[in-house]
This record gives structure tokens, sequence and C-alpha cells, in this order.
């Protein structure tokens, strides 16, 4: 998936994750550590949240209205 298409479409970001999640382990037999995001509803979906719980990926969220 293309950066392009998923900044268009953020309903694909649980998607996204979960093929790139594959592909890391595959190329270089590591996995996801840690995750930070903004407080989008596409990063806090209860589906996200099980697969990050599941595979271990710890969640920083980043603070409001912040631009870093």
């Amino acid at each position: 998936m293309m950066i392009d298409e998923l900044q268009k479409h953020k309903s694909k970001a649980f998607e996204a994750l979960k093929q790139f999640n594959i592909l890391r382990e595959k190329e270089s037999n590591n996995s996801i550590k840690m995750l930070r995001s903004n407080r989008g509803g596409e990063y806090n979906s209860s589906k996200f949240i099980k697969f990050c719980e599941e595979n271990e990926i710890k969640r920083q969220l980043t603070a409001l209205y912040t631009s870093q």
C-alpha cells in the first residue's frame, strides 16, 4: 500500500499496519515493538488495539493539538 493511498483513506490504517508487520517479520525476522500515533479514530478502534495487544506492540499516543 502506498503512503499516498493511506493518507487519502485513513480507514485503511489497520490493514496497512497488519501488512507492514508481516513484511517486517519476513524481511528482518523482527516485529514492530512500538507504534506512536495521534488520537485519530483509525488508531483507536477496538480491532486496532486488540491487534497491538496480541502482537505485543506498545502504543504511544501523542498529546492533543501538538505538531510533533
